[in-house]
């Protein structure tokens, strides 16, 4: 009887964190899509960059393998950030990312990116004339 009572408990539980694990893993993925890391932003972006240099014919398959690969990287993605955020934590971000401040954060992101790498490019730029010159 004992065993019948423990095996029980121990499917109750088991089955509660899947459902948990679940959940999280679904909160996460909405996580990383609403903070502006997310696969269909991915995509959008690898589409227009791949538009120009690939026939019209040919780029619904190549998009379709891609898809695939990026399933698997989104997939590990999700587990690093399971590793580094509890379920409560990633309630707390969806309510910030669903915020006002935080659709406005996602919004400015994506206008700051890329002035943020230009700025890089030319430190860079500058920094290896800096190398260049103390290496005469």
């Amino acid at each position: 009887m004992k065993k019948i009572i423990l095996t029980i408990a121990f499917i109750a539980v088991a089955h509660a964190g899947f459902a948990q694990s679940d959940a999280f893993k679904k909160d996460l993925k909405k996580l990383i899509e609403v903070s502006g890391g997310g696969l269909e932003q991915q995509m959008k972006l690898m589409e227009g960059q791949l538009a120009p240099y690939v026939s019209k014919e040919k780029l619904p398959a190549i998009m379709k393998d891609i898809t695939a690969e990026m399933d698997k990287l989104n997939e590990k993605i999700v587990a690093i950030y399971a590793k580094h955020y509890t379920p409560e934590d990633v309630k707390e971000l969806l309510a910030f990312y669903n915020s006002p401040l935080g659709k406005k954060l996602t919004s400015k992101t994506q206008e700051i990116t890329p002035e943020a790498l230009n700025a890089s490019t030319e430190f860079q730029t500058s920094i290896q004339g800096i190398v260049l010159k103390h290496m005469q």
